[in-house]
Protein backbone atom coordinates (compact mmCIF):
# COMPACT_ATOMS: atom_id res chain seq x y z
CA UNK A 1 0.00 0.00 0.00
CA UNK A 2 1.50 3.34 -1.01
CA UNK A 3 0.90 6.16 1.47
CA UNK A 4 1.03 9.80 0.46
CA UNK A 5 2.51 12.66 2.56
CA UNK A 6 0.92 13.53 5.89
CA UNK A 7 -1.37 16.49 6.26
CA UNK A 8 -0.40 19.46 8.40
CA UNK A 9 -1.56 19.67 12.01
CA UNK A 10 -5.33 19.45 11.89
CA UNK A 11 -7.79 22.06 13.18
CA UNK A 12 -9.33 21.86 16.65
CA UNK A 13 -13.05 21.29 16.88
CA UNK A 14 -15.44 20.97 19.82
CA UNK A 15 -17.92 18.10 19.50
CA UNK A 16 -21.07 17.84 21.66
CA UNK A 17 -21.65 14.91 24.00
CA UNK A 18 -23.03 11.69 22.50
CA UNK A 19 -22.06 12.65 18.95
CA UNK A 20 -21.14 9.87 16.52
CA UNK A 21 -17.77 10.60 14.91
CA UNK A 22 -17.94 7.64 12.55
CA UNK A 23 -19.58 4.24 12.23
CA UNK A 24 -18.24 0.88 11.24
CA UNK A 25 -17.85 0.54 7.44
CA UNK A 26 -18.13 4.33 6.91
CA UNK A 27 -15.51 5.67 4.45
CA UNK A 28 -12.35 6.41 6.45
CA UNK A 29 -11.95 10.11 5.68
CA UNK A 30 -10.53 11.53 8.94
CA UNK A 31 -8.65 10.65 12.10
CA UNK A 32 -9.08 12.35 15.46
CA UNK A 33 -6.69 13.20 18.28
CA UNK A 34 -8.52 13.60 21.59
CA UNK A 35 -7.31 16.81 23.22
CA UNK A 36 -9.88 16.69 26.03
CA UNK A 37 -12.97 14.68 26.86
CA UNK A 38 -13.64 11.02 26.22
CA UNK A 39 -14.65 8.92 23.21
CA UNK A 40 -16.01 5.39 23.40
CA UNK A 41 -15.18 3.10 20.48
CA UNK A 42 -16.72 -0.25 19.63
CA UNK A 43 -16.20 -3.05 17.19
CA UNK A 44 -17.30 -6.62 16.51
CA UNK A 45 -14.64 -9.24 17.14
CA UNK A 46 -14.17 -12.19 14.82
CA UNK A 47 -16.16 -14.30 17.26
CA UNK A 48 -19.08 -11.88 16.90
CA UNK A 49 -18.75 -10.34 20.37
CA UNK A 50 -18.96 -6.59 20.88
CA UNK A 51 -15.81 -4.95 22.25
CA UNK A 52 -15.60 -1.42 23.64
CA UNK A 53 -12.67 0.76 24.67
CA UNK A 54 -12.11 4.31 25.85
CA UNK A 55 -10.08 7.00 24.15
CA UNK A 56 -9.10 9.94 26.33
CA UNK A 57 -6.62 12.84 26.16
CA UNK A 58 -3.70 12.02 23.88
CA UNK A 59 -5.36 9.06 22.15
CA UNK A 60 -6.01 8.79 18.41
CA UNK A 61 -9.22 7.28 17.01
CA UNK A 62 -10.10 6.60 13.40
CA UNK A 63 -6.51 5.69 12.57
CA UNK A 64 -7.81 3.78 9.55
CA UNK A 65 -7.72 7.08 7.65
CA UNK A 66 -4.09 7.67 8.65
CA UNK A 67 -3.14 4.21 7.44
CA UNK A 68 -4.94 4.51 4.12
CA UNK A 69 -7.74 2.03 4.87
CA UNK A 70 -10.94 2.46 2.88
CA UNK A 71 -13.41 2.08 5.76
CA UNK A 72 -13.46 2.29 9.55
CA UNK A 73 -13.38 -0.97 11.50
CA UNK A 74 -15.11 0.53 14.54
CA UNK A 75 -17.73 3.02 15.66
CA UNK A 76 -16.81 6.04 17.80
CA UNK A 77 -18.95 8.48 19.77
CA UNK A 78 -18.21 11.15 22.35
CA UNK A 79 -19.24 10.53 25.96
CA UNK A 80 -19.10 14.21 26.83
CA UNK A 81 -18.26 17.43 25.04
CA UNK A 82 -14.84 16.72 23.54
CA UNK A 83 -12.13 18.80 21.93
CA UNK A 84 -10.64 16.96 18.98
CA UNK A 85 -7.91 17.68 16.48
CA UNK A 86 -9.00 16.44 13.05
CA UNK A 87 -6.79 15.09 10.30
CA UNK A 88 -8.34 14.57 6.88
CA UNK A 89 -6.75 12.43 4.19
CA UNK A 90 -4.19 12.07 2.63
CA UNK A 91 -2.72 9.58 5.14
CA UNK A 92 0.77 9.56 6.61
CA UNK A 93 3.94 8.81 4.67
CA UNK A 94 4.89 5.22 4.08
CA UNK A 95 8.30 5.64 5.75
CA UNK A 96 6.93 7.74 8.67
CA UNK A 97 9.85 10.10 8.05
CA UNK A 98 8.19 13.39 8.96
CA UNK A 99 7.82 14.43 12.61
CA UNK A 100 4.03 14.60 12.57
CA UNK A 101 3.60 11.09 11.20
CA UNK A 102 6.02 9.78 13.80
CA UNK A 103 4.16 11.52 16.61
CA UNK A 104 0.80 10.19 15.44
CA UNK A 105 2.17 6.69 15.09
CA UNK A 106 3.48 6.85 18.66
CA UNK A 107 0.03 7.82 19.91
CA UNK A 108 -1.59 4.94 18.03
CA UNK A 109 1.01 2.53 19.42
CA UNK A 110 0.39 3.86 22.92
CA UNK A 111 -3.25 2.88 22.59
CA UNK A 112 -2.27 -0.54 21.25
CA UNK A 113 0.02 -1.05 24.25
CA UNK A 114 -2.88 -0.01 26.48
CA UNK A 115 -5.06 -2.67 24.87
CA UNK A 116 -2.36 -5.29 25.48
CA UNK A 117 -2.07 -4.17 29.11
CA UNK A 118 -5.83 -4.48 29.47
CA UNK A 119 -5.75 -8.06 28.20
CA UNK A 120 -3.02 -8.89 30.72
CA UNK A 121 -4.95 -7.26 33.58
CA UNK A 122 -8.04 -9.31 32.79
CA UNK A 123 -6.11 -12.40 33.86
CA UNK A 124 -4.51 -10.86 36.97
CA UNK A 125 -6.84 -8.15 38.33
CA UNK A 126 -10.14 -8.78 40.04
CA UNK A 127 -13.32 -7.15 38.76
CA UNK A 128 -13.31 -4.42 41.43
CA UNK A 129 -9.86 -3.26 40.33
CA UNK A 130 -10.78 -3.31 36.63
CA UNK A 131 -13.98 -1.34 37.17
CA UNK A 132 -12.15 1.08 39.46
CA UNK A 133 -9.51 1.68 36.81
CA UNK A 134 -12.18 2.59 34.24
CA UNK A 135 -13.95 4.92 36.68
CA UNK A 136 -10.73 6.72 37.60
CA UNK A 137 -9.90 7.22 33.95
CA UNK A 138 -13.36 8.66 33.34
CA UNK A 139 -13.00 10.85 36.43
CA UNK A 140 -9.85 12.40 34.99
CA UNK A 141 -11.82 13.54 31.91
CA UNK A 142 -15.42 13.89 33.05
CA UNK A 143 -15.31 14.38 36.79
CA UNK A 144 -17.00 17.47 38.19
CA UNK A 145 -15.79 18.05 41.74
CA UNK A 146 -18.48 18.53 44.36
CA UNK A 147 -18.44 18.41 48.14
CA UNK A 148 -19.62 14.79 48.00
CA UNK A 149 -16.90 13.73 45.54
CA UNK A 150 -16.27 13.55 41.81
CA UNK A 151 -19.53 13.31 39.88
CA UNK A 152 -19.34 11.44 36.57
CA UNK A 153 -22.22 11.74 34.15
CA UNK A 154 -20.70 9.14 31.83
CA UNK A 155 -23.91 8.05 30.08
CA UNK A 156 -22.74 4.44 29.78
CA UNK A 157 -25.09 1.54 30.31
CA UNK A 158 -24.05 -1.23 32.70
CA UNK A 159 -23.42 -3.45 29.68
CA UNK A 160 -21.15 -0.85 28.05
CA UNK A 161 -19.24 -0.29 31.30
CA UNK A 162 -18.80 -4.05 31.61
CA UNK A 163 -17.41 -4.36 28.08
CA UNK A 164 -14.92 -1.56 28.66
CA UNK A 165 -13.81 -3.20 31.91
CA UNK A 166 -13.52 -6.60 30.25
CA UNK A 167 -16.18 -8.27 32.41
CA UNK A 168 -19.81 -9.28 32.25
CA UNK A 169 -22.63 -7.11 33.52
CA UNK A 170 -23.32 -9.20 36.62
CA UNK A 171 -19.67 -9.02 37.66
CA UNK A 172 -19.58 -5.24 37.22
CA UNK A 173 -22.79 -4.87 39.23
CA UNK A 174 -21.23 -6.88 42.07
CA UNK A 175 -18.07 -4.76 41.92
CA UNK A 176 -20.04 -1.50 42.04
CA UNK A 177 -22.16 -2.82 44.91
CA UNK A 178 -19.03 -3.84 46.83
CA UNK A 179 -17.47 -0.40 46.41
CA UNK A 180 -20.76 1.26 47.35
CA UNK A 181 -20.97 -0.78 50.58
CA UNK A 182 -17.49 0.43 51.49
CA UNK A 183 -18.58 4.02 50.92
CA UNK A 184 -16.25 4.58 47.97
CA UNK A 185 -18.96 5.51 45.47
CA UNK A 186 -22.64 5.89 44.72
CA UNK A 187 -23.86 4.71 41.31
CA UNK A 188 -27.00 5.15 39.26
CA UNK A 189 -28.04 4.76 35.60
CA UNK A 190 -25.42 6.64 33.57
CA UNK A 191 -23.70 8.30 36.54
CA UNK A 192 -21.31 7.64 39.40
CA UNK A 193 -20.16 9.74 42.35
CA UNK A 194 -16.66 8.81 43.55
CA UNK A 195 -16.51 9.55 47.28
CA UNK A 196 -13.10 8.04 47.98
CA UNK A 197 -10.71 8.00 45.03
CA UNK A 198 -7.77 7.26 47.34
CA UNK A 199 -9.18 3.87 48.32
CA UNK A 200 -9.99 3.00 44.72
CA UNK A 201 -6.45 3.91 43.71
CA UNK A 202 -5.14 1.75 46.55
CA UNK A 203 -7.05 -1.24 45.15
CA UNK A 204 -5.33 -0.70 41.80
CA UNK A 205 -1.93 -0.73 43.47
CA UNK A 206 -2.72 -3.86 45.48
CA UNK A 207 -5.40 -5.77 43.52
Amino acid sequence: MSLSPATHTGPLTTVPARSVLFSMTDPARASYLVESGAVVCGEQTRSGRARLWLATSGDVVGEAALLGERTYAATARTLCEATLRVWVRPPMREDFADAESTALLRRVMRRVRGEIDLLERRSTENATARVGRVLLRLAAELGAKEASGAILHHGLSQTELARIAGADRATVNRALSAMARRGWLTAGPGWVVLHDRVEIERVLQHP
